[in-house]
C-alpha cells in the first residue's frame, strides 16, 4: 500500500507540473506577430544541432546522441514499403527474422525488447512482448523514420534502454508542404510476389487562419513465398526447406493495410491530430532447418488496429518565457490465431493459440524556457496493458476431428500496467571547456523514475511491483576553426520484463520464468559528426554493461528440452560506429560500418551472446548512367555469429557472410497534367549472389530476388 501511495503521489505532481505548463502557454495572450518572433529566437536556441545533407537522410546529434532521419518517400522508390524494409536499408541497423517470423531490430547490442518504436508519439512496443513485429508495421502513411541510438532521452517512456524508432504520420511537418492529390504504387518479383498501394492527400483551408490536413491509403501484400538461397553442402532435412515450386516452405504471406490521418493546424501554432490504421495478414511460420522439433506453425488470422489522438499548443509566449505542450492517446488492438501442425504436410493440426491483445497509453510531453539559454522538458508515459489466451493442444488425433469449444483446455488472462516520469533540463554556453566555441554548446540532464506491476498473471505467480530511475547526461559542441561537432554522454536505464516473456509456454517451446528480475543497462558513448559539402560523417565509440541481461538457455524438462529465458550476470559491449553519406562528382554515396565486441559473463565464464557479430557494414553506390538511368549498387558484410542449438546444448557458430545487390532506376515526367505526372521506375536484383545468409540459427534469407517496382504521384 505504501508503495502505491507513493507512486500516487509521483504521478500526481507529475500532472501537476504538467498542469501548470500547459495552463501557462494556454492562457497567455501574445498577438500572433510577437509568438512569431519568439518562435523564431526559441528554434534558434534548442534546435541548432540537425545537420542537412544533400541525400534524403539526416544525420543529427540530440542530446550528445547520434540519430539519422530518413524520409519515407525517398526509399528507392518502393511501393507502401514496410518498416522491416526501411531499416533494412538504413545504416547502423540490424533486422532480423525470428523463429516466429517476426522482424526484429538490432542496434548497437541492443535487442527489440529494449528498443522502443513510437508512431505519433505512442510506443507500440508497450503491448504483451514488449515488442512489435517491423513486417507488419506498414509505412504507407508514414512521413519520416528517425532513428536515435542509444539514450538521447529520458522522456521516450519506460523500457528504452538501446534506442528509438519514431515514425511520424500525423504530427511533424504535415501540413507544411503541398498535398500530393494521388499516389499509386506497384511492385513484382519474380517468383509471384505483388504490392499493390495507393494513397491521397488533400489540404482544407478553414476559416482565415486554420488548415486541415488529410491523408487515406491502402496496400496488399502478397507472395508465394520466398526463394532458397545456395546452400552449396547436401542437407540432413531438406523436407524442412523446400516447399511448393523449390520456394521456402510455408513462407507464404497475404498482407492488407489501411490508414487515414488528419490534421488541423491554426496559424497560432495550435494543432490537434488523429490517425487510424488497420491490418490483417495471413501467413506461414517458415520452419528452422536445423531442429528437430521446429516450429510448424500458421498464423490463421493477425489482425491489428492503431488509433492515436494528439494534441499540441505549438511554441508559445507564457509570463515565464515560451514553452510548448503536447498531449496523445493511443489504442493498439489486436488478436491472432497460431495453428500447430504435426508435420510438413500442413494437414494434421495438434495445436491452437488465440490471443487478443489491448494496451492504452497515454503519453504527454511539455518543455519552457527557463531564462534566456535554458530549457525544462518533461514527459509522462502510461500504459496498460491487457492480453488474453487460450490455449488448445492434443496430442492424439488431429484437432480437426474437434469441436474449438471443446479442445480448449486452457484460458488466461493477463494484465501489465507499465509507467515513466521523466524530466530533462538543457542548458547552452558560448564556450565549452574554457575556450570559444564557433556554435553553441549544448548540455543536456536527465532524471526519470519507471514502474510497473502485473495484476493479473493467469495461472502463474502474479509479479511484484517492480521500480527503477534512469537518468542521462550528454552534451554537444562545435570544435572552434572546423565545422565539426563533437558529443557524448553517459546513461542509465531499466527494462520490465514482458507478459510474454514471464508467462508463455509457446506452445511447450518455453518454461515459462515468473521470477525474472529488471534489466539494467549504464553506458556511455563520444562521438563526432563533421559536416563538409561533400560529405557528412558521423562517429561514435560506445561502452555498456547490460546487467541482470535477460537470456535464452536450454533446459531438460520432464516433457524433453526446452527454452528458459533466465537473468544472467551481465552483457558487456563495446565499439565504434561510422557512418557516411554524401555526393561527389555525380556520385552519391553512403556507408556504415560498426565494429564492436560483446561478450556475456556468467557464473565466472565468458561466452558469446546471440547474434551479435564483431563487424557488420554496408556500402552503397549510385550515379546516372546514360539518359537519367541511375545504377545503385550495394554490398553488405555480416561476421561470424552465435545461436542457441538445442541439439548441440550450447552455441553454434554460423559464419561471416556477404551480399551484393542492384538497381537500376528512373524517373519519367508524364505530359498529363498536374496530377499523377511522375513515374518512378526501377528493376532490382538482391543477393546477386544468391549467398547463404542466415538470419539467424536454421533461418536462411531469401536467395537471389528479382524485382519490378512502379510508383505512379
Amino acid at each position: 500500500m505504501r508503495i502505491c501511495h507513493e507512486i500516487q503521489i509521483r504521478i500526481s505532481c507529475t500532472l501537476l507540473s504538467m498542469l501548470l505548463i500547459c495552463t501557462g502557454i494556454l492562457s497567455a495572450q501574445i498577438p500572433d506577430s510577437i509568438i512569431a518572433d519568439s518562435a523564431k529566437d526559441f528554434t534558434q536556441i534548442f534546435l541548432m544541432e540537425e545537420l542537412t545533407v544533400s541525400t534524403s537522410q539526416k544525420v543529427t546529434a540530440v542530446g550528445g546522441v547520434g540519430v539519422l532521419e530518413i524520409a519515407v518517400d525517398s526509399i528507392s522508390g518502393l511501393p507502401a514499403p514496410t518498416l522491416e524494409q526501411a531499416l533494412r536499408k538504413s545504416p547502423l541497423v540490424r533486422v532480423r527474422r525470428n523463429s516466429r517470423g517476426e522482424a526484429q531490430p538490432n542496434l548497437r547490442g541492443g535487442r527489440d525488447r529494449q528498443i522502443a518504436i513510437l508512431m505519433d508519439g505512442i510506443p507500440l512496443t508497450l503491448g504483451w512482448d514488449h515488442r512489435t513485429d517491423l513486417s507488419i508495421i506498414p509505412l504507407t502513411s508514414a512521413e519520416t523514420v528517425r532513428i536515435s541510438r542509444g539514450l538521447s532521452s529520458v522522456l521516450h517512456g519506460p523500457n528504452v534502454l538501446a534506442g528509438a524508432i519514431e515514425i511520424d504520420v500525423s504530427r511533424g511537418s504535415v501540413g507544411e508542404r503541398s498535398a500530393k492529390p494521388a499516389t499509386v504504387g506497384l511492385g513484382m518479383d519474380h517468383v509471384g510476389s505483388t504490392v499493390v498501394s495507393g494513397s491521397a492527400e488533400r489540404s482544407v483551408e478553414i476559416g482565415n487562419e486554420g488548415l486541415l490536413f488529410l491523408k487515406v491509403g491502402a496496400g496488399a501484400r502478397s507472395t508465394p513465398g520466398s526463394s532458397v538461397p545456395d546452400f552449396g553442402y547436401p542437407l540432413t532435412r531438406p523436407e524442412m526447406l523446400y516447399g511448393d515450386g523449390n520456394l521456402r516452405l510455408n513462407s507464404d504471406s497475404e498482407h492488407f493495410d489501411g490508414f487515414l490521418s488528419a490534421k488541423y493546424s491554426t496559424d497560432g501554432g495550435r494543432w490537434v491530430s488523429f490517425m487510424q490504421s488497420g491490418s490483417k495478414l495471413n501467413r506461414g511460420v517458415a520452419p528452422e532447418i536445423h531442429e528437430n522439433d521446429p516450429r510448424l506453425w500458421r498464423y490463421k488470422d493477425q489482425i491489428r488496429h492503431v488509433q492515436i489522438l494528439s494534441f499540441g499548443t505549438g511554441r508559445r509566449q507564457t509570463h515565464w518565457g515560451a514553452g510548448e505542450f503536447e498531449v496523445s492517446a493511443g489504442l493498439d488492438k489486436g488478436h491472432f490465431e497460431i495453428d500447430q501442425f504435426r508435420t510438413v504436410r500442413y494437414d494434421r493440426r495438434i495445436g491452437k493459440e488465440k490471443g487478443a491483445d489491448e494496451t492504452w497509453t497515454l503519453r504527454s510531453n511539455g518543455k519552457h524556457t527557463m531564462g534566456a539559454k535554458a530549457e525544462f522538458r518533461l514527459g509522462l508515459t502510461y500504459a496498460e496493458i491487457g492480453h488474453s489466451e487460450g490455449i488448445m493442444k492434443n496430442r492424439g488425433v488431429g484437432l480437426t476431428a474437434l469441436s474449438e469449444k471443446s479442445s480448449f483446455y486452457r484460458l488466461n488472462d493477463y494484465q501489465q500496467r507499465i509507467w515513466s516520469f521523466g524530466n530533462e533540463v538543457e542548458r547552452t554556453f558560448d564556450s565549452f571547456m574554457g575556450w570559444n566555441s564557433s556554435g553553441t554548446t549544448l548540455v543536456s540532464l536527465g532524471l526519470a523514475l519507471d514502474g510497473a506491476n502485473t495484476p493479473k498473471s493467469g495461472d502463474k505467480p502474479v509479479l511484484k511491483q517492480l521500480e527503477d530511475w534512469g537518468g542521462r547526461l550528454g552534451f554537444s559542441t562545435y570544435l572552434p576553426g572546423i565545422s565539426l561537432r563533437l558529443h557524448g554522454g553517459l546513461s542509465r536505464r531499466a527494462r520490465f520484463p514482458s507478459l510474454r516473456e514471464l508467462y508463455s509456454d509457446a506452445l511447450g517451446r518455453f518454461l515459462a520464468n515468473p521470477n525474472l528480475k529488471t534489466e539494467v543497462l549504464t553506458g556511455s558513448e563520444l562521438g563526432f559528426t563533421w559536416s563538409r559539402p561533400s560529405l557528412n560523417l558521423q562517429t561514435v565509440g560506445f561502452y555498456q554493461i547490460l546487467h541482470d541481461a535477460i537470456v535464452r538457455i536450454n533446459v531438460d524438462t520432464f516433457g524433453g528440452k526446452k527454452r528458459q529465458r533466465v537473468n544472467k550476470d551481465r552483457i558487456k559491449s563495446s565499439g565504434i560506429e561510422i557512418v557516411a553519406i554524401g555526393s561527389l562528382n555525380g556520385f552519391e554515396y553512403s556507408g556504415d560500418l560498426t565494429w564492436q565486441s560483446v561478450w556475456q559473463h556468467g557464473n565466472g565464464i565468458a561466452t558469446r551472446p546471440e547474434y551479435e557479430p564483431n563487424v557488420f557494414g554496408r556500402v552503397s553506390l549510385s550515379s546516372e548512367l546514360f539518359s537519367q538511368f541511375f545504377l545503385e549498387g550495394e554490398y553488405r558484410y555480416k561476421g561470424a555469429q552465435y545461436c542457441l542449438d538445442l541439439r548441440e546444448r550450447g552455441m553454434q557458430r554460423l559464419r561471416p557472410t556477404s551480399d551484393v545487390g542492384f538497381k537500376l532506376k528512373r524517373l519519367f515526367r508524364l505530359n498529363n497534367g498536374k496530377r499523377m505526372n511522375n513515374l518512378d521506375s526501377s528493376i532490382a536484383v538482391s543477393n546477386f549472389g544468391n549467398s547463404l545468409i542466415f538470419d539467424q540459427c536454421g533461418l536462411p534469407q531469401p536467395g537471389r530476388t528479382v524485382e519490378l517496382q512502379l510508383r505512379l504521384f
